[in-house]
Protein backbone atom coordinates (compact mmCIF):
# COMPACT_ATOMS: atom_id res chain seq x y z
CA UNK A 1 0.00 0.00 0.00
CA UNK A 2 1.11 3.51 -0.80
CA UNK A 3 3.40 5.86 2.30
CA UNK A 4 2.75 8.78 2.73
CA UNK A 5 4.20 11.78 4.64
CA UNK A 6 3.34 15.25 5.46
CA UNK A 7 4.90 18.04 3.34
CA UNK A 8 5.45 20.45 7.31
CA UNK A 9 5.24 18.77 10.67
CA UNK A 10 1.31 18.19 12.43
CA UNK A 11 0.17 16.29 14.79
CA UNK A 12 -1.33 13.21 13.76
CA UNK A 13 -3.60 12.33 17.04
CA UNK A 14 -6.71 10.78 17.92
CA UNK A 15 -8.82 11.07 14.55
CA UNK A 16 -5.87 12.08 12.76
CA UNK A 17 -4.43 8.33 13.33
CA UNK A 18 -7.72 6.59 12.34
CA UNK A 19 -7.95 8.25 9.03
CA UNK A 20 -3.75 7.94 8.11
CA UNK A 21 -2.20 4.57 10.17
CA UNK A 22 1.17 5.00 11.24
CA UNK A 23 3.52 2.71 8.90
CA UNK A 24 4.73 0.19 11.40
CA UNK A 25 7.97 -1.24 11.34
CA UNK A 26 8.12 -5.32 11.84
CA UNK A 27 10.17 -6.53 15.37
CA UNK A 28 13.62 -6.44 14.58
CA UNK A 29 13.55 -4.25 11.99
CA UNK A 30 16.56 -1.39 11.80
CA UNK A 31 17.56 1.51 10.59
CA UNK A 32 19.19 1.91 7.12
CA UNK A 33 20.52 4.79 5.16
CA UNK A 34 17.43 7.43 4.70
CA UNK A 35 15.43 5.15 6.57
CA UNK A 36 14.62 5.19 10.42
CA UNK A 37 12.75 4.25 13.18
CA UNK A 38 10.58 6.16 15.65
CA UNK A 39 9.69 4.47 18.95
CA UNK A 40 5.99 5.61 19.84
CA UNK A 41 4.19 6.00 22.91
CA UNK A 42 2.60 2.76 22.97
CA UNK A 43 6.20 1.09 22.27
CA UNK A 44 5.76 0.09 18.89
CA UNK A 45 8.07 1.88 15.84
CA UNK A 46 7.30 3.75 12.88
CA UNK A 47 9.32 3.82 9.49
CA UNK A 48 10.43 7.09 8.98
CA UNK A 49 12.67 8.57 5.37
CA UNK A 50 14.45 11.35 5.71
CA UNK A 51 13.27 11.84 9.13
CA UNK A 52 9.87 12.31 8.15
CA UNK A 53 7.21 9.29 9.77
CA UNK A 54 5.29 7.54 7.20
CA UNK A 55 1.96 6.72 7.10
CA UNK A 56 -0.79 4.52 5.52
CA UNK A 57 -4.28 5.97 4.18
CA UNK A 58 -7.80 4.76 4.61
CA UNK A 59 -8.52 6.36 1.78
CA UNK A 60 -6.79 3.58 -0.36
CA UNK A 61 -8.50 0.30 -1.08
CA UNK A 62 -6.20 -1.55 -3.70
CA UNK A 63 -2.45 -2.22 -4.40
CA UNK A 64 -0.69 0.39 -5.93
CA UNK A 65 -4.05 3.35 -5.15
CA UNK A 66 -2.48 6.63 -4.53
CA UNK A 67 -5.67 8.12 -3.76
CA UNK A 68 -5.04 10.48 -0.59
CA UNK A 69 -2.25 12.09 -2.56
CA UNK A 70 -2.34 16.26 -2.13
CA UNK A 71 -5.12 15.96 1.16
CA UNK A 72 -5.72 17.95 3.71
CA UNK A 73 -4.58 21.10 0.93
CA UNK A 74 -1.53 19.47 0.41
CA UNK A 75 -0.44 18.43 3.48
CA UNK A 76 -0.48 15.05 2.79
CA UNK A 77 2.05 13.77 -0.13
CA UNK A 78 3.00 10.23 -2.05
CA UNK A 79 6.25 9.27 -0.83
CA UNK A 80 8.35 9.07 -4.29
CA UNK A 81 11.40 8.20 -4.15
CA UNK A 82 14.48 10.24 -6.68
CA UNK A 83 17.19 7.82 -7.57
CA UNK A 84 19.09 11.36 -7.76
CA UNK A 85 18.32 12.28 -4.56
CA UNK A 86 21.28 13.39 -3.19
CA UNK A 87 23.74 12.61 -5.59
CA UNK A 88 26.05 15.24 -7.14
CA UNK A 89 25.87 14.84 -10.78
CA UNK A 90 27.02 16.86 -13.53
CA UNK A 91 24.35 18.77 -15.58
CA UNK A 92 24.40 16.20 -18.58
CA UNK A 93 24.49 13.10 -16.48
CA UNK A 94 21.25 11.59 -14.87
CA UNK A 95 20.02 9.03 -13.11
CA UNK A 96 17.38 6.41 -13.08
CA UNK A 97 15.93 2.92 -11.46
CA UNK A 98 15.84 0.92 -14.50
CA UNK A 99 14.56 -2.82 -14.19
CA UNK A 100 15.89 -3.83 -17.26
CA UNK A 101 19.23 -2.89 -15.46
CA UNK A 102 18.91 -3.82 -12.36
CA UNK A 103 19.26 -1.25 -10.51
CA UNK A 104 19.69 2.71 -10.40
CA UNK A 105 21.45 2.89 -13.54
CA UNK A 106 23.23 6.56 -14.97
CA UNK A 107 22.11 7.96 -18.12
CA UNK A 108 22.55 11.02 -20.60
CA UNK A 109 20.31 14.10 -20.23
CA UNK A 110 18.33 12.54 -22.64
CA UNK A 111 17.61 9.46 -20.74
CA UNK A 112 19.59 6.87 -22.58
CA UNK A 113 21.77 4.30 -20.89
CA UNK A 114 25.25 4.66 -19.84
CA UNK A 115 27.92 2.15 -19.81
CA UNK A 116 31.48 2.05 -18.27
CA UNK A 117 34.74 0.51 -18.85
CA UNK A 118 38.43 1.53 -18.45
CA UNK A 119 39.88 -0.41 -21.21
CA UNK A 120 38.15 1.14 -24.65
CA UNK A 121 40.82 3.55 -25.69
CA UNK A 122 41.11 3.57 -29.61
CA UNK A 123 38.22 1.09 -30.27
CA UNK A 124 39.49 -1.43 -28.16
CA UNK A 125 35.60 -1.92 -27.71
CA UNK A 126 32.92 -3.46 -29.67
CA UNK A 127 31.53 -0.97 -32.29
CA UNK A 128 28.84 1.17 -31.56
CA UNK A 129 30.18 2.15 -28.16
CA UNK A 130 31.16 6.31 -28.04
CA UNK A 131 32.81 8.26 -24.90
CA UNK A 132 30.42 10.82 -23.43
CA UNK A 133 31.89 13.82 -24.30
CA UNK A 134 32.39 15.66 -21.52
CA UNK A 135 32.07 20.32 -21.83
CA UNK A 136 35.35 21.20 -22.31
CA UNK A 137 35.70 23.18 -19.02
CA UNK A 138 34.54 20.55 -16.75
CA UNK A 139 36.14 19.96 -14.09
CA UNK A 140 34.19 17.30 -12.51
CA UNK A 141 31.98 17.22 -9.20
CA UNK A 142 31.45 14.54 -6.90
CA UNK A 143 32.73 10.82 -8.12
CA UNK A 144 32.65 12.16 -11.67
CA UNK A 145 35.75 13.30 -13.18
CA UNK A 146 36.98 13.98 -16.70
CA UNK A 147 39.73 13.16 -19.23
CA UNK A 148 41.19 13.91 -22.45
CA UNK A 149 41.46 10.78 -24.55
CA UNK A 150 44.29 9.92 -26.91
CA UNK A 151 41.86 10.67 -29.44
CA UNK A 152 41.37 14.62 -28.61
CA UNK A 153 37.83 14.04 -26.96
CA UNK A 154 37.06 15.29 -23.06
CA UNK A 155 35.49 12.34 -21.87
CA UNK A 156 33.44 11.77 -18.14
CA UNK A 157 34.28 9.05 -15.82
CA UNK A 158 32.57 8.07 -12.55
CA UNK A 159 34.57 6.61 -10.06
CA UNK A 160 37.46 6.73 -12.95
CA UNK A 161 35.89 4.47 -15.73
CA UNK A 162 34.55 6.38 -18.48
CA UNK A 163 31.65 6.47 -19.55
CA UNK A 164 29.48 5.34 -23.02
CA UNK A 165 26.43 5.86 -24.96
CA UNK A 166 25.55 2.44 -27.13
CA UNK A 167 23.95 3.26 -31.47
CA UNK A 168 21.91 0.25 -30.22
CA UNK A 169 20.00 1.89 -27.66
CA UNK A 170 17.05 4.49 -29.04
CA UNK A 171 14.84 5.27 -26.54
CA UNK A 172 15.54 5.76 -22.39
CA UNK A 173 14.40 2.23 -21.29
CA UNK A 174 17.18 0.59 -23.97
CA UNK A 175 19.86 -1.32 -22.51
CA UNK A 176 20.52 -3.20 -25.68
CA UNK A 177 24.45 -2.71 -24.97
CA UNK A 178 24.39 -5.10 -21.58
CA UNK A 179 26.48 -7.88 -22.04
CA UNK A 180 27.80 -7.35 -25.46
CA UNK A 181 31.52 -6.75 -24.23
CA UNK A 182 32.83 -8.05 -21.47
CA UNK A 183 34.64 -5.03 -20.73
CA UNK A 184 32.02 -2.98 -20.88
CA UNK A 185 29.19 -3.13 -17.80
CA UNK A 186 25.56 -1.00 -17.03
CA UNK A 187 26.66 1.81 -15.30
CA UNK A 188 24.73 0.77 -12.19
CA UNK A 189 25.42 3.04 -8.92
CA UNK A 190 22.93 0.81 -7.24
CA UNK A 191 22.03 -2.66 -7.84
CA UNK A 192 18.57 -3.76 -6.96
CA UNK A 193 18.29 -6.95 -4.70
CA UNK A 194 18.93 -10.38 -6.68
CA UNK A 195 18.86 -13.75 -5.17
CA UNK A 196 22.16 -15.46 -5.48
CA UNK A 197 21.12 -18.09 -7.49
CA UNK A 198 19.38 -15.28 -10.44
CA UNK A 199 21.10 -13.51 -13.11
CA UNK A 200 20.21 -11.41 -15.88
CA UNK A 201 20.84 -13.11 -19.30
CA UNK A 202 20.49 -12.09 -23.11
CA UNK A 203 18.60 -14.33 -24.49
CA UNK A 204 18.78 -13.43 -28.82
CA UNK A 205 15.18 -13.94 -29.09
CA UNK A 206 13.70 -12.34 -26.32
CA UNK A 207 16.59 -9.40 -24.74
CA UNK A 208 17.18 -9.49 -21.25
CA UNK A 209 15.63 -12.44 -19.10
CA UNK A 210 15.78 -13.77 -15.62
CA UNK A 211 17.74 -16.88 -15.24
CA UNK A 212 19.62 -19.17 -12.95
CA UNK A 213 23.25 -19.51 -12.68
CA UNK A 214 23.00 -22.87 -14.85
CA UNK A 215 21.59 -20.97 -16.95
CA UNK A 216 18.05 -21.97 -16.85
CA UNK A 217 15.37 -19.74 -18.45
CA UNK A 218 12.77 -18.57 -15.37
CA UNK A 219 8.85 -18.32 -16.01
CA UNK A 220 5.94 -16.71 -14.89
CA UNK A 221 2.51 -18.72 -14.99
CA UNK A 222 -0.12 -15.68 -15.83
CA UNK A 223 -3.38 -15.43 -17.13
CA UNK A 224 -4.77 -14.34 -20.22
CA UNK A 225 -7.02 -11.28 -20.74
CA UNK A 226 -8.97 -10.36 -23.65
CA UNK A 227 -7.33 -8.10 -26.14
CA UNK A 228 -4.11 -8.10 -24.78
CA UNK A 229 -1.19 -8.89 -27.50
CA UNK A 230 1.03 -11.23 -25.09
CA UNK A 231 4.47 -8.87 -25.15
CA UNK A 232 5.88 -11.00 -22.70
CA UNK A 233 7.89 -8.16 -22.00
CA UNK A 234 4.95 -5.79 -21.07
CA UNK A 235 3.84 -5.95 -17.87
CA UNK A 236 1.57 -8.54 -16.84
CA UNK A 237 -1.18 -8.51 -14.55
CA UNK A 238 -0.37 -6.35 -11.58
CA UNK A 239 1.79 -7.71 -8.22
CA UNK A 240 -1.66 -8.19 -6.94
CA UNK A 241 -2.74 -11.00 -9.81
CA UNK A 242 0.32 -12.68 -9.17
CA UNK A 243 -0.05 -13.09 -5.17
CA UNK A 244 -4.00 -13.82 -5.81
CA UNK A 245 -2.57 -16.96 -8.76
CA UNK A 246 -0.21 -17.37 -5.97
CA UNK A 247 1.27 -21.06 -5.69
CA UNK A 248 -1.83 -22.82 -6.72
CA UNK A 249 -1.65 -22.07 -10.13
CA UNK A 250 1.00 -25.05 -10.89
CA UNK A 251 -0.03 -27.40 -8.23
CA UNK A 252 2.19 -30.27 -7.96
CA UNK A 253 1.77 -32.45 -10.86
CA UNK A 254 2.07 -29.27 -13.12
CA UNK A 255 5.75 -29.17 -10.71
CA UNK A 256 6.96 -31.99 -12.00
CA UNK A 257 7.39 -29.98 -15.56
CA UNK A 258 7.69 -26.55 -14.10
CA UNK A 259 9.92 -26.98 -11.40
CA UNK A 260 9.81 -24.31 -8.52
CA UNK A 261 12.40 -21.93 -8.08
CA UNK A 262 13.08 -22.96 -4.45
CA UNK A 263 14.40 -20.44 -1.37
CA UNK A 264 17.20 -21.22 0.57
CA UNK A 265 15.71 -21.49 4.40
CA UNK A 266 17.25 -18.79 5.17
CA UNK A 267 16.61 -16.72 2.20
CA UNK A 268 14.70 -13.13 3.62
CA UNK A 269 12.86 -11.45 0.92
CA UNK A 270 13.60 -7.84 -0.49
CA UNK A 271 12.87 -5.35 -2.91
CA UNK A 272 10.33 -7.36 -6.02
CA UNK A 273 11.38 -10.22 -4.66
CA UNK A 274 9.34 -12.26 -2.05
CA UNK A 275 8.96 -16.03 -0.57
CA UNK A 276 5.82 -17.95 -1.31
CA UNK A 277 5.18 -21.48 0.72
CA UNK A 278 4.36 -24.08 -1.46
CA UNK A 279 1.68 -26.88 0.12
CA UNK A 280 4.44 -28.84 0.14
CA UNK A 281 6.10 -26.55 3.25
CA UNK A 282 8.67 -25.74 0.40
CA UNK A 283 9.92 -22.04 -0.02
CA UNK A 284 9.44 -20.53 -3.35
CA UNK A 285 10.89 -17.27 -4.75
CA UNK A 286 8.39 -14.71 -6.39
CA UNK A 287 9.06 -12.07 -8.27
CA UNK A 288 6.74 -8.77 -8.67
CA UNK A 289 3.68 -11.32 -6.66
CA UNK A 290 4.58 -14.00 -9.54
CA UNK A 291 6.10 -17.50 -8.37
CA UNK A 292 8.75 -18.39 -10.69
CA UNK A 293 10.02 -21.93 -12.53
CA UNK A 294 11.96 -23.18 -14.79
CA UNK A 295 11.15 -25.72 -17.56
CA UNK A 296 11.93 -28.88 -17.05
CA UNK A 297 12.03 -29.63 -21.03
CA UNK A 298 14.72 -26.58 -21.71
CA UNK A 299 18.82 -27.22 -21.79
CA UNK A 300 20.67 -24.05 -20.53
CA UNK A 301 19.90 -20.76 -22.89
CA UNK A 302 17.11 -21.91 -24.26
CA UNK A 303 13.28 -20.63 -23.89
CA UNK A 304 11.15 -23.27 -24.88
CA UNK A 305 8.67 -22.00 -22.22
CA UNK A 306 7.92 -18.89 -23.16
CA UNK A 307 4.31 -18.65 -24.70
CA UNK A 308 3.04 -22.42 -24.25
CA UNK A 309 -0.53 -21.77 -23.36
CA UNK A 310 -2.89 -24.09 -21.22
CA UNK A 311 -6.72 -24.02 -21.66
CA UNK A 312 -9.37 -24.82 -18.76
CA UNK A 313 -13.05 -25.13 -19.29
CA UNK A 314 -15.31 -22.55 -17.86
CA UNK A 315 -18.68 -21.67 -16.53
CA UNK A 316 -21.32 -18.88 -16.37
CA UNK A 317 -21.27 -19.05 -12.38
CA UNK A 318 -18.86 -17.94 -9.61
CA UNK A 319 -19.00 -19.34 -6.05
CA UNK A 320 -19.52 -16.62 -3.25
CA UNK A 321 -15.94 -17.30 -1.90
CA UNK A 322 -14.79 -15.84 -5.93
CA UNK A 323 -13.74 -19.25 -7.15
CA UNK A 324 -15.30 -20.98 -10.14
CA UNK A 325 -17.45 -23.65 -9.62
CA UNK A 326 -16.72 -25.14 -12.81
CA UNK A 327 -16.03 -29.22 -12.54
CA UNK A 328 -12.36 -28.02 -12.43
CA UNK A 329 -12.48 -25.08 -10.38
CA UNK A 330 -9.04 -24.74 -9.72
CA UNK A 331 -8.48 -24.32 -13.25
CA UNK A 332 -11.07 -22.62 -13.91
CA UNK A 333 -10.59 -20.30 -11.16
CA UNK A 334 -7.01 -19.32 -12.31
CA UNK A 335 -9.27 -17.53 -15.22
CA UNK A 336 -11.36 -15.44 -13.40
CA UNK A 337 -10.80 -11.58 -13.19
CA UNK A 338 -10.14 -10.01 -9.65
CA UNK A 339 -13.46 -8.86 -8.16
CA UNK A 340 -15.58 -10.61 -11.20
CA UNK A 341 -19.08 -12.48 -10.09
CA UNK A 342 -19.31 -14.07 -13.74
CA UNK A 343 -16.48 -16.26 -15.75
CA UNK A 344 -18.35 -16.83 -18.65
CA UNK A 345 -18.59 -19.61 -20.95
CA UNK A 346 -16.28 -21.24 -22.87
CA UNK A 347 -12.39 -21.69 -22.60
CA UNK A 348 -10.28 -19.68 -20.81
CA UNK A 349 -6.38 -19.75 -21.02
CA UNK A 350 -3.26 -19.39 -18.74
CA UNK A 351 0.05 -18.67 -20.31
CA UNK A 352 3.98 -19.45 -19.36
CA UNK A 353 6.16 -16.48 -20.23
CA UNK A 354 9.90 -15.99 -19.86
CA UNK A 355 10.34 -12.94 -17.24
CA UNK A 356 11.55 -9.92 -17.86
CA UNK A 357 13.69 -7.42 -15.29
Amino acid sequence: MALYRQTHAADCAQACAALWPAALAPPGSAADGAWSLITRTDGSQQWAYRGAALHLSTRDSVIGEAAADGAAGGLWVALTLQPDEGLDLPDDIDARELADAGGILLVTAQGLSLYESSACERGACAPGFHPLAAPAISSGIGEFSVRTRDDGVVQWLHRGLGLYTFDGDQKPTDVNGADLDPRLHLALIARAFMPGNVVLRRSPELGLILATRAGATLYQRDRVTPFEGHDFRVDRGSPSLGRQLGTASCDEHCAQTWLPLRAPTEALPSGYWAIATRTDGSRQWTYKGFALYTYARDQPGEVGGNGIYDLAPLEDRVAPNGTATAANSAASALAVPAGSTVVGIGVGAMFWHAVAP
